[in-house]
């Protein structure tokens, strides 16, 4: 077996086993205010990672009301991460 045949092996292992959904995921909500003073909270993106910490789904949501207080030194969310948000 040449060393290209093990690569290819070793990168279909990989991936079949670690980039896939397993038994245990989480999930992780940032969140951005809205309403007076950004008193309120609303959903702006959505990670889930499986077991060994490897993205499964990852995505912006453009808020249904508008964003007051953005918070982005705690949620990392910027104006223009969510303008393109599903």
């Amino acid at each position: 077996m040449c060393w290209i045949s093990l690569y290819c092996l070793y990168v279909i292992f990989f991936s079949l086993f670690f980039f896939r959904v397993t038994k245990v995921v989480a999930m992780d909500c940032e969140m951005v205010g809205v309403g007076r003073g950004g008193a309120e909270s609303i959903l702006a993106r959505v990670s889930v990672v499986n077991h060994f910490g490897h993205c499964l789904y990852d995505k912006f949501v453009q808020p249904s009301e508008k964003v007051t207080d953005y918070r982005t030194r705690v949620s990392g969310i910027r104006p223009q991460d969510i303008e393109k948000g599903t």
